[in-house]
């Protein structure tokens, strides 16, 4: 007679000695997880079944409570590249972006590298033009003095 403490395991059939007081059906967490997969792929299935064979008998549907894995191989769908795909892939992306650039503001575009160049060249500057104070009588504008941290009036 077998022993009392050895459970069978649900999925894989081998026995096991359970490790938490509530009842194992599962002998491992991967055991557990192979069995949700197996049974959610046959409801799956069976739903398609059900969808696809409406006006058939019970007599022509699968059984799908059986545990073992179909080894039938399945093929894979690859799509081909074509000229015309490609053609139209790139018309639809000059589009879009034409599009883009007609609807946003100038103010909201992204930055180019030659913005940021011309940015970094006026930073990297020494004096820098103070636009909210006024030139002197003779002409001489203000300007800020990187190095000295001082403005100076000067023409530039």
């Amino acid at each position: 007679m077998r022993d009392s403490k050895y459970y069978t395991c649900k999925f894989c059939f081998e026995q096991f000695v359970p490790t938490r007081r509530v009842v194992q059906k599962y002998c491992s967490n991967s055991c557990r997880s192979k069995a949700y997969h197996h049974r959610k792929k046959n409801q799956d299935q069976t739903k398609q079944e059900n969808g696809l064979l409406q006006n058939v008998s019970n007599e022509l549907k699968f059984d799908t409570t059986d545990t073992a894995v179909s080894t039938k191989p399945t093929k894979i769908k690859v799509e081909k590249l074509s000229a015309a795909g490609v053609g139209n892939a790139t018309l639809g992306s000059l589009a879009a972006d034409g599009l883009k650039a007609l609807v946003t503001k100038e103010a909201d575009k992204a930055l180019t590298k030659g913005d940021i160049r011309k940015i970094v060249a006026e930073i990297k500057g020494r004096y820098h033009l103070v636009l909210n104070a006024d030139p002197l009588p003779d002409g001489r504008k203000p300007y800020f003095d990187m190095e000295t941290c001082h403005v100076v009036y000067r023409f530039f």
